[in-house]
């Protein structure tokens, strides 16, 4: 599928998932209006799950004086403090939350299937003009797991669809401003 006009060429992404490479494109125009039921809990979702968080512990090497590999290259002492246990739970807690948050999403109503509308629109290459028959039936077939994968590969293709939905949710920083047809297949995912 080709754009006349050059500079809208669609950046892609490919995965392999289930031993196919699919190819992702980003989502049309008429496809965004509807990620909107979906863009807040999944946007929540991706930013805890897939988010920077800050070095989990303070890491420093220094030189070992008078030491030297055999090939004369100096050695160096590595040492690692310890990250708070509170603050680890607090991690964990936040990353359970938001994979339930994310499934609870996903399964609720007709939001699965708003999710295989998605897929379905960005997979050009497999439905080039996508039927809700087409959505309804990946939805009838596609295991959670396949679900999640081709999810994470929407997102990363549309990532300037996205940012401005995580950037909106992150919270608020010192000052009070925000930081700025396939076969359902089992799943196996590269990049």
């Amino acid at each position: 599928m080709g754009s006349k006009l050059p500079f809208l060429v669609p950046q892609t992404v490919e995965r392999a998932i289930g031993g196919q490479t699919l190819k992702f494109y980003p989502i049309s125009v008429k496809a965004i209006f509807k990620l909107a039921v979906l863009a807040k809990p999944i946007s929540q979702a991706f930013s805890v799950l897939f988010g920077g968080e800050d070095q989990p512990n303070k890491i420093t090497q220094r030189p070992i004086p008078g030491m030297k590999d055999p090939d004369g290259r100096l050695v160096f002492e590595i040492t690692s403090e310890a990250v708070p246990a509170d603050l680890v739970k607090l991690r964990q807690d936040r990353k359970a939350e938001a994979i339930e948050v994310l499934f609870k999403a996903l399964t609720e109503g007709r939001n699965t299937l708003l999710a295989c509308e998605l897929i379905c629109d960005s997979l050009r290459d497999v439905y080039t003009k996508p039927t809700m028959e087409d959505a309804q039936a990946l939805n009838d077939e596609i295991p959670i797991e396949s679900l999640m994968l081709y999810l994470g590969a929407l997102a990363e293709v549309n990532q300037k669809v996205f940012t401005p939905f995580v950037e909106g949710l992150k919270p608020a920083g010192r000052n009070g401003v925000s930081p700025a047809k396939v076969a359902p297949a089992a799943a196996t995912a590269t990049s």
